[in-house]
């Protein structure tokens, strides 16, 4: 439990936002939020994808940060594009209140594996901030 708090607040930390502001905006359930992100990512839906977020959301993607739905939803175009894309696996879930986070992996469409992690901020029902971190990591040689 201690890590799954210390993951949180370290979300939260890096986010920009306090503790105490985030318990007083409302920080409550990213689960289902989370849940119901990913299976409709899993699907490619990306207009069920975007009915998760806030209009005024946040996504930090490798560094490079996209403000407000429109934005969102041209990563989730482009991401989602390639047909030949591999099933993502999550390898561990982490859930603090309105704090979720991803450990996840996927096969990477020319060789190798792409390992990655994602952080969302979640109020009311909506994401309002997510982090991605991802890199991709050739196959082992025997």
């Amino acid at each position: 439990m201690a890590v799954k708090q210390a993951l949180a607040a370290g979300a939260v930390l890096a986010l920009g936002v306090s503790a105490a502001a985030f318990a007083a905006q409302g920080g409550s359930g990213a689960e289902p939020v989370v849940t119901h992100h990913m299976a409709a990512a899993g699907k490619g839906d990306v207009a069920a994808i975007m009915r998760d977020y806030a209009d005024d959301a946040v996504m930090i993607v490798s560094g490079k940060v996209y403000r407000g739905k429109p934005a969102i939803e041209g990563v989730f175009k482009a991401l989602l594009s390639d047909s030949a894309r591999a099933p993502l696996v999550t390898n561990q879930k982490v859930y603090e209140g309105g704090i979720g986070y991803l450990l996840w992996t996927q096969k990477a469409p020319k060789g190798g594996e792409i390992h990655g992690s994602d952080t969302f901020v979640v109020r009311d029902g909506k994401i309002h901030a997510q982090t991605v971190a991802m890199a991709t990591v050739p196959t082992a040689k025997p």
